[in-house]
Protein backbone atom coordinates (compact mmCIF):
# COMPACT_ATOMS: atom_id res chain seq x y z
CA UNK A 1 0.00 0.00 0.00
CA UNK A 2 1.33 3.43 -0.98
CA UNK A 3 -0.15 6.88 -0.55
CA UNK A 4 -2.29 8.33 -3.30
CA UNK A 5 0.00 11.24 -3.99
CA UNK A 6 -1.39 14.21 -5.87
CA UNK A 7 1.55 16.56 -6.46
CA UNK A 8 0.90 20.00 -7.97
CA UNK A 9 0.87 20.36 -11.79
CA UNK A 10 4.37 20.12 -13.18
CA UNK A 11 5.70 17.94 -10.36
CA UNK A 12 7.58 14.75 -11.14
CA UNK A 13 5.72 12.14 -9.15
CA UNK A 14 8.03 9.13 -9.31
CA UNK A 15 10.89 10.24 -6.97
CA UNK A 16 8.45 11.30 -4.29
CA UNK A 17 6.48 8.06 -4.45
CA UNK A 18 9.77 6.17 -4.08
CA UNK A 19 10.74 8.22 -1.01
CA UNK A 20 7.32 7.86 0.56
CA UNK A 21 7.25 4.12 -0.11
CA UNK A 22 10.59 3.68 1.65
CA UNK A 23 9.36 5.49 4.75
CA UNK A 24 6.05 3.65 4.69
CA UNK A 25 7.91 0.33 4.52
CA UNK A 26 9.98 1.38 7.54
CA UNK A 27 6.84 2.28 9.51
CA UNK A 28 5.09 -0.95 8.66
CA UNK A 29 8.10 -2.88 9.92
CA UNK A 30 8.85 -0.93 13.10
CA UNK A 31 5.74 1.13 13.94
CA UNK A 32 2.81 -0.50 12.07
CA UNK A 33 0.18 1.36 14.09
CA UNK A 34 1.35 4.65 12.54
CA UNK A 35 1.43 3.56 8.88
CA UNK A 36 -2.16 4.59 8.16
CA UNK A 37 -1.67 8.03 9.71
CA UNK A 38 1.44 8.54 7.61
CA UNK A 39 -0.44 7.76 4.40
CA UNK A 40 -3.27 10.10 5.35
CA UNK A 41 -0.95 12.97 6.28
CA UNK A 42 1.15 12.62 3.14
CA UNK A 43 -2.02 12.75 1.04
CA UNK A 44 -3.10 15.87 2.92
CA UNK A 45 0.13 17.79 2.39
CA UNK A 46 0.20 16.91 -1.32
CA UNK A 47 -3.46 17.62 -2.03
CA UNK A 48 -3.33 21.31 -1.11
CA UNK A 49 -2.52 24.12 -3.47
CA UNK A 50 -1.45 27.57 -2.34
CA UNK A 51 -3.25 30.77 -3.28
CA UNK A 52 -3.00 34.15 -1.52
CA UNK A 53 -6.71 34.69 -2.18
CA UNK A 54 -7.50 31.89 0.26
CA UNK A 55 -6.14 34.09 3.05
CA UNK A 56 -7.92 37.32 2.16
CA UNK A 57 -10.52 36.89 4.95
CA UNK A 58 -7.71 36.52 7.48
CA UNK A 59 -6.04 39.70 6.20
CA UNK A 60 -9.34 41.57 6.34
CA UNK A 61 -9.75 40.46 9.95
CA UNK A 62 -6.28 41.53 11.08
CA UNK A 63 -5.56 45.03 12.35
CA UNK A 64 -1.85 45.43 11.68
CA UNK A 65 0.77 45.09 8.91
CA UNK A 66 -1.85 44.40 6.21
CA UNK A 67 0.29 45.53 3.26
CA UNK A 68 3.31 43.55 4.49
CA UNK A 69 1.17 40.44 4.95
CA UNK A 70 -0.33 40.76 1.46
CA UNK A 71 3.13 41.22 -0.02
CA UNK A 72 4.64 38.21 1.72
CA UNK A 73 1.67 36.02 0.73
CA UNK A 74 2.27 37.06 -2.88
CA UNK A 75 5.96 36.16 -2.55
CA UNK A 76 5.06 32.78 -1.06
CA UNK A 77 2.85 32.20 -4.09
CA UNK A 78 5.82 32.98 -6.33
CA UNK A 79 7.96 30.55 -4.33
CA UNK A 80 5.29 27.87 -4.78
CA UNK A 81 5.61 28.41 -8.54
CA UNK A 82 9.42 28.26 -8.34
CA UNK A 83 9.19 24.99 -6.36
CA UNK A 84 6.17 23.11 -7.79
CA UNK A 85 7.48 19.85 -6.30
CA UNK A 86 7.47 21.07 -2.71
CA UNK A 87 4.23 20.25 -0.85
CA UNK A 88 2.20 23.39 -0.25
CA UNK A 89 2.15 22.73 3.51
CA UNK A 90 5.42 24.72 3.70
CA UNK A 91 3.91 27.86 2.16
CA UNK A 92 0.74 27.49 4.24
CA UNK A 93 2.86 27.19 7.38
CA UNK A 94 4.82 30.37 6.67
CA UNK A 95 1.59 32.14 5.75
CA UNK A 96 0.17 31.19 9.13
CA UNK A 97 3.16 32.75 10.91
CA UNK A 98 2.86 35.91 8.83
CA UNK A 99 -0.89 36.25 9.43
CA UNK A 100 -0.68 36.32 13.19
CA UNK A 101 -1.97 39.60 14.58
CA UNK A 102 1.63 40.37 15.54
CA UNK A 103 3.88 38.41 13.16
CA UNK A 104 7.00 39.70 14.95
CA UNK A 105 6.09 38.03 18.23
CA UNK A 106 7.86 34.74 18.81
CA UNK A 107 5.38 31.95 19.54
CA UNK A 108 5.19 28.22 19.01
CA UNK A 109 3.07 26.90 16.16
CA UNK A 110 2.03 24.14 18.54
CA UNK A 111 0.14 26.70 20.62
CA UNK A 112 -1.51 28.30 17.58
CA UNK A 113 -3.53 25.29 16.45
CA UNK A 114 -6.86 26.88 17.36
CA UNK A 115 -6.41 29.61 14.76
CA UNK A 116 -8.70 28.93 11.83
CA UNK A 117 -6.28 29.75 9.00
CA UNK A 118 -3.76 27.02 9.83
CA UNK A 119 -3.82 24.37 7.11
CA UNK A 120 -3.69 20.91 8.67
CA UNK A 121 -2.73 20.33 12.28
CA UNK A 122 0.00 22.15 14.17
CA UNK A 123 2.48 19.28 14.03
CA UNK A 124 2.22 19.00 10.23
CA UNK A 125 2.98 22.72 9.99
CA UNK A 126 5.84 22.68 12.46
CA UNK A 127 7.31 19.65 10.71
CA UNK A 128 7.49 21.69 7.50
CA UNK A 129 9.62 24.36 9.16
CA UNK A 130 11.87 21.71 10.72
CA UNK A 131 12.41 20.08 7.33
CA UNK A 132 13.03 23.38 5.53
CA UNK A 133 15.56 24.39 8.19
CA UNK A 134 17.53 21.20 7.63
CA UNK A 135 17.70 21.86 3.89
CA UNK A 136 19.76 24.98 4.50
CA UNK A 137 19.97 26.18 0.91
CA UNK A 138 16.19 26.00 0.58
CA UNK A 139 15.65 28.06 3.73
CA UNK A 140 18.29 30.51 2.52
CA UNK A 141 16.44 31.00 -0.76
CA UNK A 142 13.12 31.54 1.03
CA UNK A 143 14.59 34.05 3.46
CA UNK A 144 16.67 35.78 0.81
CA UNK A 145 13.58 36.34 -1.35
CA UNK A 146 11.73 37.80 1.64
CA UNK A 147 14.72 39.87 2.71
CA UNK A 148 15.37 41.27 -0.75
CA UNK A 149 11.77 42.37 -1.19
CA UNK A 150 10.60 43.21 2.33
CA UNK A 151 13.64 43.32 4.61
CA UNK A 152 12.22 40.34 6.54
CA UNK A 153 13.14 36.72 7.24
CA UNK A 154 11.33 33.78 8.87
CA UNK A 155 12.94 32.35 11.99
CA UNK A 156 12.22 29.09 13.81
CA UNK A 157 13.83 28.38 17.18
CA UNK A 158 14.72 25.29 19.19
CA UNK A 159 11.42 25.40 21.09
CA UNK A 160 9.44 25.66 17.83
CA UNK A 161 8.98 29.39 18.42
CA UNK A 162 8.73 31.23 15.13
CA UNK A 163 8.03 34.68 13.72
CA UNK A 164 9.25 37.08 11.07
CA UNK A 165 12.17 39.34 11.84
CA UNK A 166 13.64 42.44 10.19
CA UNK A 167 16.89 41.90 8.27
CA UNK A 168 18.55 43.99 5.60
CA UNK A 169 20.71 42.88 2.73
CA UNK A 170 20.63 41.63 -0.83
CA UNK A 171 21.30 38.05 -1.84
CA UNK A 172 21.41 36.15 -5.12
CA UNK A 173 18.47 33.71 -5.31
CA UNK A 174 19.01 32.37 -8.84
CA UNK A 175 18.63 28.60 -9.16
CA UNK A 176 19.11 26.14 -12.00
CA UNK A 177 16.27 23.68 -12.76
CA UNK A 178 18.47 20.92 -11.38
CA UNK A 179 18.91 22.77 -8.09
CA UNK A 180 15.15 23.30 -7.80
CA UNK A 181 14.54 19.57 -8.21
CA UNK A 182 17.30 18.64 -5.76
CA UNK A 183 16.04 21.02 -3.06
CA UNK A 184 12.46 19.84 -3.54
CA UNK A 185 13.44 16.20 -3.22
CA UNK A 186 15.58 16.89 -0.14
CA UNK A 187 12.76 18.79 1.52
CA UNK A 188 10.29 15.95 1.06
CA UNK A 189 12.72 13.33 2.35
CA UNK A 190 13.43 15.38 5.47
CA UNK A 191 9.72 16.06 5.89
CA UNK A 192 9.07 12.31 6.05
CA UNK A 193 11.90 11.86 8.56
CA UNK A 194 10.70 14.76 10.71
CA UNK A 195 7.16 13.36 10.60
CA UNK A 196 8.41 10.13 12.18
CA UNK A 197 10.42 12.03 14.80
CA UNK A 198 7.46 14.16 15.86
CA UNK A 199 4.39 11.99 15.33
CA UNK A 200 5.88 8.58 16.13
CA UNK A 201 8.80 9.18 18.47
CA UNK A 202 7.45 12.35 20.08
CA UNK A 203 10.67 14.28 19.44
CA UNK A 204 11.42 17.05 20.07
CA UNK A 205 7.92 18.01 21.15
CA UNK A 206 7.83 15.88 24.30
CA UNK A 207 11.24 16.91 25.64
Amino acid sequence: MTAALTPPPGATKAPFVETETQYLRYLKKHFPAHAGDFVADMHLIWSAGFSPEDYQPAIDFTESHKDLKRGILDELHQLSITFPEIPAILWHCIAHVVLREDPFRKASLLKDSRETYMYGDAVLNDTALHAAGIVTKLMFIINARLMNRFGMIVIHGCKCDCCIEARTGNANTDLTPEEVKELSSCFFEHYCAEWIKTKVLGLPLSL
